[in-house]
């Protein structure tokens, strides 16, 4: 198990800072070693954000980024930039499920006792407030940028300090302070 995970992040380390000239058969060897051990891991590839990724790196950047080198159907592309968006999408391709692979065994005994080491003697009940917090944070998150008219997208852009600020204070003032003294009635 231990050497699994040496293993894992040994992946993830090359993957990060391998040269570009080696990396396809360091992407061929690991790609082949996530597959042996867990075919699940790649579950995220048909996610919408993949997808995008994808779409964005593959499609979008070799037509606006980069010297214009190549053209299909009278639209000129990129091939360095092509190339760049490729490589990228083969470092996420190992990456995000070598991070799953490594991290989705942890038992919360195993993460308790390492921050106890380092003195943070309740870390599981502060993640689960965090993890019971989560839904209502992102549906204010989702009424805030829902609920900005142009004027304030604009002024996003113009000025995003005070826009984080502002966000920033809305999170604050609008936690469901019902849930949170709930959950500390049942930690103690």
């Amino acid at each position: 198990m231990k050497s699994e995970k040496i293993i894992y992040l040994t992946i993830i380390t090359f993957a990060v800072i391998l040269p570009v000239k080696f990396y396809f058969y360091f992407f061929i060897a690991a790609l082949l070693l996530i597959l042996n051990k867990d075919f699940r891991a790649f579950k995220f590839v048909r996610s919408k954000s993949f997808i995008f990724l994808l779409v964005l790196l593959l499609l979008i950047h070799p037509l606006l980024g980069g010297e214009k080198n190549i053209s299909i159907l009278g639209i000129k592309y990129s091939c360095d930039s092509f190339i760049t968006g490729l490589q990228m999408i083969m470092r996420a391709a190992v990456i995000i499920p070598s991070v799953k692979l490594l991290f989705g065994n942890l038992h919360g005994s195993n993460v308790n006792n390492f921050w106890n080491k380092f003195g943070l003697t309740y870390f599981d009940s502060t993640f689960n407030m965090s993890k019971n917090l989560m839904p209502n944070l992102k549906d204010t998150t989702n009424n805030y940028f829902g609920g900005m008219s142009l004027n304030e997208k604009k002024q996003f852009l113009l000025n995003p300090i005070e826009f984080i600020a502002r966000f920033l204070a809305v999170l604050l003032t609008t936690q469901n302070t019902a849930d949170k003294n709930n959950y500390m009635k049942e930690s103690s």
